[in-house]
C-alpha cells in the first residue's frame, strides 16, 4: 500500500526539522533548508519533501516523489488552505493513502519564559525530533512490512 505520511503546522513549527531527522534514519543528509530525495530501503522506495510553505514548490516536489513510484513519501503541509488541498489531491490521484500527523514541538517564547534558557530549550527539541521521528520510521516501515 502506498502511503503519503503529511506532518503538517503552523509556520516555525519543526517540520522541516522533524522530516530532516527522520530522514536521516534511512541515511539521508539533507545539505540544504528544505529538500526533496529518495532512497531505496529494503527494496522500498522511500520519499521525502519538507516543502510545505505555501507559495514553495511543495506540490511539484511531492508529485515527483509520486512519479519516481516512491512506496511511502514524508512531507510537510500547513494546517490548512492549499498546501492540504494540495496534499490531498495528490494522494487522490496518485492513489496513496493519506496519513495526516503534528511533529513534536514546543512554543519557545513559553519555554523561555519559564525556564531563561535556551540551550535547555534546544537540547529538549532535538530530542522531540529524535522521538517523533523513530516513531515515523516505525510506522512506515510497519506500512511497508519491513
Amino acid at each position: 500500500m502506498k502511503t503519503i505520511i503529511c506532518i503538517f503546522g503552523w509556520a516555525q513549527r519543526g517540520k522541516t526539522s522533524s522530516i530532516k531527522s527522520i530522514a536521516s534514519l534511512y541515511g539521508i543528509k539533507p545539505d540544504t533548508y528544505d529538500f526533496c530525495d529518495c532512497t531505496i530501503f529494503s527494496g522500498k522506495r522511500i520519499g521525502f519533501a519538507s516543502m510545505g510553505d505555501p507559495g514553495s514548490s511543495q506540490k511539484d516536489s511531492i508529485e515527483t516523489l509520486m512519479k519516481e513510484d516512491c512506496d511511502a513519501i514524508v512531507c510537510a503541509s500547513r494546517t490548512k488552505g492549499q498546501t492540504t488541498r494540495d496534499v490531498m489531491s495528490l494522494a487522490q490521484q496518485y492513489e496513496y493513502t493519506l496519513i495526516w500527523t503534528s511533529n513534536y514541538s514546543l512554543d519557545a517564547e513559553i519555554y523561555n519564559l519559564n525556564t531563561g534558557t535556551v540551550n535547555s530549550f534546544n537540547n529538549l527539541t532535538g530530542n522531540l525530533n529524535s522521538l517523533f521521528a523513530k516513531s515515523i520510521k516505525a510506522l512506515i516501515d510497519s506500512s511497508l512490512s519491513l
